[in-house]
């Protein structure tokens, strides 16, 4: 079956090599959420940004889906630094992504690997 190229059959699943990182454990730090309004309702097309100086040359962005969902990963072991920044509009949230650490993995230490957030908008 030819997954790939000009030849490929159509929805045939495409498989890809996964990335390595040294130093990192693979996979790395996962952060997932919602970005909702005081009243609990989604807030679609929020962009959401993961700032840690100390590792993180620059900001990396998600924009949230039409439910508010939003999803990063391949990441890396996130330190106490690192901080999740929310905006739509005029409207702006920042939380420490340790207040919402779920899971640390073997390689990160005291670091987080998994952050589940849920962020309300003023």
């Amino acid at each position: 079956q030819v997954k790939a190229g000009p030849n490929a059959e159509p929805n045939a699943e495409v498989w890809t090599a996964p990335s390595l990182s040294l130093g990192r454990p693979s996979g790395g730090l996962e952060i997932r959420g919602n970005v909702v309004n005081e009243r609990g309702e989604p807030v679609p097309s929020a962009v959401v940004s993961l700032a840690c100086p100390e590792h993180l040359a620059r900001e990396l962005q998600s924009v949230t889906a039409a439910d508010g969902a939003f999803h990063m990963y391949d990441l890396g072991c996130i330190d106490k630094n690192c901080t999740l920044k929310v905006s739509s509009g005029a409207r702006e949230q920042s939380v420490n992504v340790m207040d919402h650490c779920k899971d640390t993995m073997l390689g990160c230490g005291t670091h987080c690997s998994t952050v589940e957030a849920t962020v309300v908008l003023p």
